[in-house]
């Protein structure tokens, strides 16, 4: 019998493939990914936390929006067409998924709803996401609302428990709220040398509403919510096959909620964003007071670049040569990238001072920005000036012969009437 050898081609793409999955697993067994920022699909109903999250150089963030009831009946949206971005923007196989994020986030998600036929989430993206966790290493967190954990909210919304992603969760959803309506909580951290306790507490509004879950027995409860002698689970956490999994519920813009801590609390975009670094097991910073204003920087810095940009593009409208600022500005961003790499690798205080020196080079920029702006700007003053003297000089010398020398009109005599006799 003739024995048949594979062609070239087909041992190329046999070469390729397991090459593919071997760079894959390879990828999945840092769950950090070093130094490089932390890879978050962001999957999610409401339009809300994901913005805090790329404001910090560690994170980088993709968002991909599903629809909700509020979609459909408030904003009259088609969800046909959310489904279609869903299905555009959803990694299709788990070696993309692994091969492109290392954490999912999954955010006022729902998996289906009893009221709307038009809700539901794909059970093949559900079996690539528990594949990606139990086998390759991905951080998976669900965060808190109507549409998370054990469903109920909004009356219709049905559990993520009921799901093939059920059992890897932390905690089991009971479905609903922990109160009926908005009640104040405070947190109280049940492992007070968990890094996330690093943050002013004590200076936080308190959480008003959390669904209802009971943490599975071996998971690592984090924190709880406490009202009176009612305490109920916050934020917990544990590792399933290769994966790490992390749980919070707080729920808001739902049931007369204020978002007290949303909307009060200076460090809550710093919360969310250290939520991430503990789902993807990344070091939280040890003095969180000099990382916020680091942010707090490096926002500012996007926020001047952008200015003085618009000035010099304005400027060079009118014909002036702009190369001096844009070199400027090409010197800041040198120095900018080399801000991040310190933020990457955890030197603070090196990025800290680069990020002073960068606030001193902007102040020096936009003086050129507006010397340029001014000089190429110095013709359409002068033109202005000339035409409103101009004008100002033809009217004073009309009014001054028409009402006071008064050249076009002439002296005539008097005549009298005299009647007929």
């Amino acid at each position: 019998m003739r024995r048949f050898e594979p062609s070239i081609a087909v041992r190329i793409v046999r070469a390729g493939t397991l090459f593919t999955m071997f760079c894959v697993a390879a990828i999945a067994s840092n769950a950090c990914w070093g130094d490089a920022p932390i890879s978050v699909l962001f999957i999610s109903r409401a339009n809300l936390w994901h913005g805090y999250l790329s404001q910090d150089p560690a994170v980088s963030v993709f968002r991909i929006p599903v629809p909700g009831h509020s979609h459909i009946e408030l904003l009259g949206e088609d969800p046909t067409v959310l489904h279609r971005i869903m299905r555009i923007y959803t990694p299709r196989r788990t070696a993309d998924l692994v091969g492109k994020y290392n954490m999912i986030i999954l955010h006022e998600c729902p998996y289906a709803s009893t009221a709307y036929e038009d809700l539901w989430f794909k059970d093949t993206w559900v079996m690539m996401f528990v594949e990606s966790i139990e086998e390759f290493g991905v951080s998976l967190e669900m965060w808190g609302g109507d549409a998370a954990w054990g469903g109920g909210g909004e009356g219709f919304y049905t559990s993520w428990g009921e799901t093939m992603l059920g059992p890897l969760l932390p905690a089991d959803g009971l479905g609903g709220y922990n109160y009926e309506v908005a009640t104040p909580q405070r947190v109280d951290f049940v492992d007070e040398s968990n890094a996330l306790a690093r943050l002013p507490w004590k200076t936080c509004p308190p959480i008003e509403l959390n669904n209802a879950v009971k943490v599975k027995e071996g998971a690592h409860r984090v924190a709880d919510v406490v009202h009176g002698g009612t305490r109920w689970p916050y934020i917990f956490d544990w590792e399933y096959g290769e994966g790490f999994l992390v749980g919070e519920t707080q729920v808001v813009h739902s049931r007369d909620t204020r978002n007290l801590m949303i909307g009060y609390w200076d460090y809550f975009p710093d919360f969310v964003t250290y939520l991430v670094y503990y789902g993807a097991r990344r070091e939280i910073p040890l003095d969180v007071v000099l990382v916020k204003r680091l942010r707090d920087q490096i926002s500012t810095h996007y926020a001047e670049r952008s200015l003085v940009i618009s000035v010099l593009d304005f400027a060079e409208r009118f014909g002036a040569n702009v190369l001096s600022g844009f070199r400027e500005i090409d010197d800041i961003d040198q120095a900018h990238r080399e801000a991040e790499e310190s933020y990457l690798e955890g030197d603070y205080v090196e990025c800290g001072i680069i990020l002073d020196e960068i606030q001193q080079m902007w102040k020096k920029t936009s003086r050129i920005a507006v010397n340029l702006k001014d000089r190429a700007l110095l013709w359409v003053y002068v033109i202005e000036y000339l035409v409103v003297s101009g004008a100002a000089l033809a009217c004073g010398v009309a009014v001054w012969s028409l009402m006071i020398r008064r050249r076009l009109y002439r002296e005539v005599s008097t005549t009298k009437m005299i009647a007929e006799i």
